[in-house]
């Protein structure tokens, strides 16, 4: 069992869910998700007073009330903190790095459900949803969709162990019921064909981020006008189409500089940029390091995180030693006496040819650091 010291949560080191007799919490083991992705989903039935904060996310979190009633203090987007009651068959929205605390209440704690997520899509569905900063508690019109709502996330919370593809289906499901039950039902149809130029935009982007293509490009896909497509796509999405075009071929780079063994060169050429200087620039620009920092800072996490959560280790054994029965007594016997005497049995050795196999043994595990440099202590004689 592990210990998150940023949530008052345990979870076990393959990140499945840990349940105890109050709390339910999974980790989702796959990220190559970019519309929208999951990061940590859970339950709880808190004890009186139980708090956590003053903290910020990384993503967006989501915590609905089932039962019970709380307090949440959020600063809003001018930084000012403010306070909020919330109670069961509401939720709050905590967006990432906004500074937050909140706390069960003391004579009737509350018990909610919560997901965390983040993706290109997200922005565009809470602004549907009228959640920001300065509005962050959720207050459902449709009491049916708010029951779905409730029985996505509890759902997505009782079965981490299905497939990464199954999650996100249903996550998406959360999103609809989140927007549908914030919403009143309206008829627009300039609205429902804005969202078919940006559905086809995105689309055509998908398809071809990796080629020479520009915003005029992708306005003539959608049959607009540089000018116009430009306005409603950022009033949709809340960036310029280049924006998104950027983030959307960074977002492709990172999967290639921790999946493959490409250069910066090829990487640049694969995602879009000509230029290895200008992708480099951009990559930048998005992530505040270059494409090489990048990718050394996250091979040395992946390597750590591997050191806690993979079962088993690495153990060396020999499996060939061609020497004589009476040879190999008298070296044990001079083994024992002194490390002199193996020194000087070492130095009358005949070539030995030893052979090393690397084997897996899934079920045991060694803490010891002896045990996480074993590669590092064991040298090849021949």
């Amino acid at each position: 069992m592990v210990y998150n010291e940023n949530t008052p949560h345990f979870y076990n080191k393959s990140g499945k869910e840990t349940f105890m007799s109050n709390i339910l919490f999974s980790v989702f083991p796959n990220e190559n998700f970019i519309d929208m992705s999951l990061y940590q989903f859970g339950w709880e039935q808190c004890q009186p007073s139980h708090s956590y904060g003053p903290a910020a996310r990384n993503h967006y979190l989501f915590h609905y009330v089932i039962s019970g009633t709380g307090t949440l203090m959020a600063d809003d987007t001018s930084g000012i903190t403010q306070t909020y009651s919330v109670k069961s068959g509401q939720g709050f929205m905590i967006f990432p790095q906004q500074i937050t605390t909140y706390i069960a209440d003391q004579k009737l704690p509350w018990e909610y459900v919560w997901i965390e997520f983040d993706g290109l899509r997200v922005k565009e569905i809470l602004e549907l949803a009228g959640l920001t900063k300065s509005a962050p508690i959720y207050h459902a019109h449709s009491k049916e969709m708010r029951e779905v709502l409730k029985e996505e996330m509890l759902y997505i919370a009782r079965n981490p162990e299905q497939p990464p593809f199954h999650l996100i289906g249903h996550l998406y499901l959360f999103m609809d019921a989140l927007t549908r039950s914030c919403t009143r039902e309206q008829t627009n149809s300039a609205g429902r064909l804005r969202d078919f130029y940006i559905h086809e935009a995105i689309a055509f982007i998908e398809q071809n981020f990796q080629n020479d293509i520009s915003v005029e490009d992708i306005a003539e896909v959608c049959g607009l006008n540089r000018s116009y497509f430009g306005k409603i796509f950022k009033e949709t999405l809340g960036r310029s189409p280049q924006e998104f075009l950027m983030n959307y071929r960074m977002v492709k780079a990172t999967e290639l500089l921790k999946l493959t063994q490409l250069s910066i060169s090829e990487i640049s050429n694969a995602v879009g940029y000509a230029n290895p200087l200008h992708f480099s620039r951009a990559f930048k620009n998005v992530y505040g390091e270059s494409p090489r920092i990048w990718a050394s800072e996250s091979q040395d996490i992946t390597s750590k995180t591997r050191e806690i959560i993979l079962p088993g280790f690495l153990i060396y054994c020999t499996v060939a030693i061609s020497i004589s029965v009476s040879f190999l007594i008298s070296v044990f016997s001079r083994l024992v006496i002194s490390a002199s005497a193996v020194s000087i049995a070492v130095s009358t050795l005949t070539p030995v040819s030893i052979a090393f196999l690397r084997m897996t043994n899934p079920s045991l595990e060694c803490s010891a650091p002896s045990c996480r440099n074993i590669d590092d202590q064991i040298d090849l004689v021949s």
